[in-house]
């Protein structure tokens, strides 16, 4: 996985959540723009920085637009509950 790149990682991973194939395309560009990626979009996954990569990981996440994502905070030792719904506001 670490070859792909930021675009056709959301690919693969939007293709397994189950996004019809019709719609990948207009889904992964609108992810890359969510969470401010387009301009690392060609770039190898192995190549970004680990900020990005944990940006990438949450665009992943919301893939399919669940209502609950649980973070896991290695920090504070402690599991996070993201509501996506108040979150849409304050991510676009």
């Amino acid at each position: 996985m670490q070859d792909l790149t930021t675009r056709e990682t959301l690919r693969v991973f939007a293709s397994i959540r189950g996004i019809p194939h019709r719609s990948l395309s207009q889904v992964v560009e609108g992810k890359l723009a969510q969470f401010h990626m387009q301009s690392y979009a060609d770039k190898q996954v192995k190549n970004l920085s680990g900020g990005m990569k944990r940006r990438l990981s949450l665009s992943l996440a919301t893939l399919g637009d669940p209502r609950i994502i649980f973070l896991y905070d290695t920090l504070a030792q402690r599991c996070c509950l993201l509501f996506c719904a108040l979150c849409a506001s304050a991510c676009s």
